[in-house]
């Protein structure tokens, strides 16, 4: 088995939410399928949609605490000139 290598990729808020749509349809039309292999392939799908979304939420979290961070210790250099 190969290394496995971190990907960074860059999801604006707008582009998350039309994932989240287009999977959601996609979702929809796998739950009504006879074939079992489709129905387990699509469920493999979803779980991996859901290690998506939390990794994106957690993303999400980690640059608004840097922003935060960021802006407070900006306001504290003017303050201290």
């Amino acid at each position: 088995m190969k290394n496995r290598r971190a990907v960074t990729i860059s999801v604006t808020p707008a582009e998350y939410d039309s994932i989240c749509t287009a999977f959601g349809e996609y979702f929809n039309k796998c739950e009504g399928a006879d074939d079992d292999v489709f129905v387990e392939d699509a469920n493999l799908d979803g779980n991996n949609f859901k290690t998506f979304q939390a990794k994106y939420k957690k993303a999400c979290q980690r640059q608004l605490v840097r922003d935060t961070i960021k802006e407070a210790l900006a306001t504290q250099k003017s303050k201290e000139q």
